[in-house]
C-alpha cells in the first residue's frame, strides 16, 4: 500500500515541538528551571495534537480503509494499484477494486461503474453507505 505523504509530514511534528520549545526556554531562561523546559514542550507538543492530528483522526478515518466486501481483508492488505479496468484503485487480496473518493469508498463493478459501499462517519468509524441500492 502506498503510504500518504501526510504521514512523512507527521515525523516532523516531534523534532519541530522540540526546536519551538527550546527556542522558547533560550528566550525565556531567566531563571527558569529544566521542569520549564519540559512545560513549555508539553504545551507546544499539545497544541500541535489537537489542531493538526485530532482533526486527522476525526475527520480522515482510522482506519483509514474499511474492511473489504468479503469481509476478510483489512485496510493495511489494499494495495493502491494503477489497473487497465478503472484506472488508480484500491485492489484487495480478493481481487475487488475499490475507489476512496472524499469520506466514501466505492466498490468498482467489472463495466466500471461506482457501487456505493462505506461512508466515514466521525467518531463512528466506517458504516454502511445509505445512498447503497
Amino acid at each position: 500500500m502506498k503510504i500518504p505523504k501526510e504521514y512523512f509530514r507527521a515525523l516532523l511534528w516531534l523534532p519541530a515541538t522540540f526546536v519551538s520549545g527550546y527556542t522558547l526556554y533560550l528566550i525565556l531562561t531567566d531563571g527558569f528551571s529544566l521542569l520549564t523546559f519540559v512545560c513549555i514542550v508539553a504545551i507546544a507538543f499539545g497544541f500541535q495534537f489537537a489542531f493538526v492530528v485530532l482533526p486527522d483522526l476525526i475527520w480522515r478515518g482510522i482506519p483509514e480503509l474499511p474492511r473489504c466486501e468479503d469481509g476478510i481483508c483489512e485496510y493495511k492488505d489494499y494495495e493502491f494499484t494503477r489497473t487497465s479496468e478503472a484506472g488508480w484503485a484500491y485492489r484487495c487480496p480478493c481481487g475487488n477494486l475499490y475507489s476512496k473518493r472524499g469520506l466514501r469508498f466505492y466498490r468498482i463493478d467489472p463495466p466500471k461503474n461506482l457501487i456505493p459501499y462505506q461512508v466515514w462517519k466521525p467518531f463512528r468509524g466506517w458504516r454502511p453507505d445509505s445512498t447503497r441500492t
